[in-house]
C-alpha cells in the first residue's frame, strides 16, 4: 500500500483499533507516523546505549 493512499481510516482497520479513537489522538496520517518513528528512535536508543558505553572495535560494532 502506498503512503499516498493510507488514511486515518485505513490505519483504524488494518490495526483494529476504533475509528473514533484514531479521530480522537490523530488528526492526519502525518501524526500517526511521526509517533512511529519517535518510538523507533526511542528503541534504538535503548538497544543502542549498553553499545555505546563500552569500548569496542569498529568491527566489533
Amino acid at each position: 500500500m502506498s503512503y499516498e493512499s493510507i488514511t486515518l481510516a485505513t490505519i483504524a482497520e488494518k490495526t483494529s483499533i476504533s475509528r473514533p479513537s484514531i479521530y480522537h489522538y490523530y488528526d492526519k496520517k502525518e501524526s500517526v507516523f511521526v509517533d512511529l518513528i519517535i518510538q523507533e528512535y526511542r528503541e534504538w536508543g535503548e538497544q543502542m546505549g549498553p553499545l555505546l558505553e563500552r569500548r569496542c572495535s569498529q568491527e566489533q560494532f
